[in-house]
């Protein structure tokens, strides 16, 4: 049975974005590489954020199949965002189409029921 990811998974601790050009460092945690770069500068010691463990300025590379999993689901979540804003202007369209032919009908129905008293009543 497949499971869904969590975003947590994609998400950089620091800046709380979806990773880019994510790097782990020594003690497995992941960060976008700048982050993980910038906080070091502020900092006298070569530390995790996350477990705080310390270690010697380690050599960092991008993790490509972290990087990938990261771009698939900025796509996804733009995808949703489309489809999501696709269908709140069906449900709008289709609201002020259901006014619409309840105003007509209604006016229609008064039209009629005005015409045989010879009064024409606008509705608003």
């Amino acid at each position: 049975m497949p499971t869904r990811l969590s975003t947590d998974l994609v998400h950089c601790s620091i800046c709380l974005d979806v990773f880019t050009n994510p790097v782990s460092i020594p003690c497995g945690h992941n960060f976008c590489r700048c982050c993980i770069l910038d906080y070091w500068k502020t900092t006298a010691l070569f530390q995790c954020p996350m477990c705080k463990k310390t270690f010697k300025r380690p050599d960092i590379s991008i993790n490509t199949v972290l990087r990938e999993i990261a771009e698939q689901f900025k796509d996804i979540r733009v995808i949703n965002a489309e489809r999501l804003q696709q269908q709140e202007l069906k449900e709008e369209r289709d609201s002020l189409l259901i006014k619409l032919t309840y105003s007509d009908f209604h006016c229609a129905c008064k039209s009629n029921f005005q015409k045989r008293s010879s009064v024409f009543v606008k509705y608003q």
